[in-house]
């Protein structure tokens, strides 16, 4: 009996290692978003409307608004690390956060919903946000 399970375990390693391969996130290419919303000044007011474009490249881990360099995808804070109730929507949400100054800063999307704010430093020392909504779209060429 032992001998005939032998003979199955490279065909059963081979199917693991195709499964895994298989997954979304193995498989993901970057999700292409274009997002309209509003860029507000720090008191809130509206400074202008926008339009923005999103990659979300899960394999690279980053996130690139626009033209701006990518930024890093923060992990998930643990659960039993988080404060009050967790929501739901909370497993939902990307967070991303830059290192330079003259770009993005940080940000959320929520996967669901497309909700996205993202926090832009442009001219020392006043940042930017963008408050909209962002939809996945395909590249035109």
């Amino acid at each position: 009996m032992l001998d005939k399970l032998r003979r199955y375990v490279p065909a059963i390693l081979l199917l693991a290692v195709a499964v895994s391969a298989m997954s979304p996130v193995a498989r993901a290419d970057p999700v292409h978003m274009a997002c309209r919303g509003q860029m507000l000044l720090p008191n809130k007011s509206i400074d202008t409307t926008a339009v923005l474009s999103l990659k979300i490249d899960l394999r690279a881990l980053t996130v690139t608004v626009g033209g701006y360099q990518p930024v890093g995808i923060l992990p998930p804070i643990p659960a039993s690390q988080k404060s009050g109730i967790i929501k739901e929507a909370e497993s939902n949400e990307v967070s991303f956060i830059g290192t330079t100054i003259g770009g993005v800063l940080s940000g959320t999307l929520d996967r669901v919903t497309g909700d996205a704010n993202i926090t832009f430093q442009k001219d020392k020392p006043q940042e930017r946000f963008f408050s909209g909504i962002c939809r996945p779209t395909e590249r035109l060429f």
